[in-house]
């Protein structure tokens, strides 16, 4: 039986946020219109490496699509935080873009919903260049270096 890369942070007892890191669950996920589209519910992550490689977000009302589910994830390298305001910022969130990202169902992250979300949401090819040749989380939209970087304050 494989193991799942993923995993949810809730789903593991022995697993929370690193004491150095917030625990971004519960937070507001803004856009750069500074719309509201929904809250931070769990985080998914890579247990081999420790690493977290998704928000997963439960959408407003407003936004979410009749029988399509509320739900959609955000690579973790995207976001900027606002800790202050307990705010998640994602740049390429906006009023249009977010009915064209693919939902998540809910259940375990499989690759190819990653591989929609990457087709339909990233369609300018360089912004997925690979970091290193090492796997396929190696890219910048999944580097949390970046999750608290300039962007992280407004």
């Amino acid at each position: 039986m494989n193991e799942k890369i993923l995993v949810r942070l809730t789903e593991q007892k022995d697993y929370d946020v690193a004491g150095d890191q917030p625990d971004i669950r519960g937070w507001d996920l803004i856009g750069p219109e500074g719309i509201h589209f929904g809250k931070v519910k769990d985080l998914f992550f890579e247990k081999e490496l420790m690493k977290v490689r998704y928000a997963d977000v439960e959408l407003n009302k407003d936004f979410r699509v009749e029988g399509m589910g509320d739900r959609i994830l955000i690579p973790i390298g995207m976001a900027a935080l606002h800790e202050e305001d307990k705010n998640l910022f994602v740049d390429k969130l906006t009023r249009d873009t977010v009915r064209d990202w693919p939902v998540y169902s809910g259940d375990e992250v499989e690759r190819s919903y990653e591989d929609s979300l990457r087709n339909k949401i990233f369609s300018d090819k360089k912004d997925w260049t690979p970091v290193s040749t090492k796997g396929y989380y190696d890219y910048a939209y999944y580097d949390d270096s970046t999750f608290r970087g300039s962007r992280s304050r407004v």
